[in-house]
């Protein structure tokens, strides 16, 4: 159990005298099962791979089933984020890049861009995870808040 003592540990949101002020915060998370990702990729072949992933996802994976996969939960987890799921947003709406850092980025465009600017949405932060049978990915959207609010 925390204590008052405990590091990182403080009795109501925003307590913390020094961290920055937040609006809204929104959160996806979702999980692949990547072995029928993987035959799901090999049945539809390179059409699905060209419409659902952006030419820099493949050539960042390099046919790798289990980073695709990762790839692919990280949208369904923005898209969560969004309040929309897939379907008001295109695959490639949602995309993830590799930072300066070799961390994953989210970047959005088209209808994913509009929904995250009409709720505010404007800081993207993504954490992926896979091994051979699962990939998951977290994603957590905050709304900064600015000055006067």
């Amino acid at each position: 159990m925390p204590t008052r003592s405990s590091v990182g540990w403080f009795p109501h949101p925003g307590a913390c005298p020094d961290a920055p002020a937040r609006g809204r915060t929104a959160v996806g998370v979702d999980v692949v099962d990547v072995p029928r990702f993987a035959r799901l990729v090999a049945l539809r072949g390179p059409m699905m791979a060209d419409r659902v992933f952006s030419p820099a996802e493949l050539e960042t994976c390099r046919g790798s089933p289990q980073r695709l996969a990762a790839r692919f939960a990280a949208k369904e987890a923005g898209a969560k984020a969004l309040g929309l799921g897939i379907g008001p947003l295109a695959w490639r709406d949602v995309e993830v890049r590799t930072g300066a850092r070799g961390a994953p980025v989210l970047v959005l465009h088209g209808a994913a861009r509009v929904a995250a600017r009409a709720q505010g949405l404007d800081r993207w932060s993504v954490s992926l995870s896979h091994d051979a049978t699962r990939a998951v990915a977290f994603v957590v959207a905050t709304e900064a808040r600015r000055a006067g609010r």
